[in-house]
């Protein structure tokens, strides 16, 4: 009996773990880009520090976006028929690992960036300092916009309840969108020939998955070398 019940109440805490971190995937995002968030005072602060972000960081220019149109048409399968929605700044950081994942700063995530050249993990690392906007109209998938969190969700605070409404009416008003996604700035080498990035999608209060994506230049174009998954939900 005391067996059951402590086996009830780990799994109890596992789910709790993982509701707070796709909050946190949503948030976080939500942060780094200074999303206005229903005229709080915290949102305002948000949004005046990523406005001076925003003054110094320069917006992603075209290699970035065919960097992350590769990324969209391969790890995403980005189609036409798929409505891709990407949070209007770029993330400055990466969620912590889940229950029985593989944890950012784990074995699998060190091995993967030492196949990188060393520019390219330092311009990368550079680059994570700042967010900046990703350009509008998109060009990153067939069929794709850059959004507000706050505005695709109505989302203002991180209560349960409201986050299980808040993705019940995003299903609902978006059918074809498979979630939210966020993009980090990208990480290149001097000849850039050799990218990096992290990229993530939220699809749920419990679902949600996300990874460095590892690129080359081949031909003139660029291709998905590699991957590793950071967390899952």
């Amino acid at each position: 009996m005391q067996a059951s019940l402590i086996k009830s109440r780990s799994e109890e805490i596992k789910m709790k773990l993982r509701s707070c971190f796709i909050l946190t995937f949503v948030f976080g995002a939500f942060a780094s880009a200074g999303s206005r968030a229903g005229g709080s005072a915290v949102a305002a602060g948000q949004n005046s520090q990523s406005k001076r972000a925003e003054a110094a960081a320069p917006a992603p220019v075209n290699e970035d976006v065919a960097v992350y149109a590769a990324v969209f048409a391969d790890i995403f399968q980005a189609t036409a028929d798929t409505q891709i929605m990407i949070v209007d700044h770029t993330s400055i950081g990466v969620p912590p690992g889940l229950w029985a994942v593989t944890s950012v700063k784990g074995q699998d995530t060190a091995k993967f960036m030492a196949k990188l050249a060393a520019d390219t993990r330092a311009d990368y690392q550079l680059k994570m300092k700042q967010s900046v906007p990703l350009p509008a109209p998109c060009r990153i998938a067939p069929q794709c916009g850059v959004y507000n969190v706050v505005d695709l969700t109505g989302i203002v605070g991180m209560e349960k309840p409201k986050m299980e409404k808040g993705w019940k009416e995003f299903t609902k008003r978006y059918p074809k969108a498979p979630g939210i996604f966020v993009v980090s700035r990208i990480g290149f080498n001097q000849e850039h020939t050799e990218a990096v990035m992290y990229a993530a999608k939220a699809c749920g209060n419990l679902c949600g998955d996300g990874q460095y994506v590892w690129l080359v230049k081949r031909d003139g174009a660029w291709v998905v070398a590699g991957q590793t998954t950071v967390w899952i939900a």
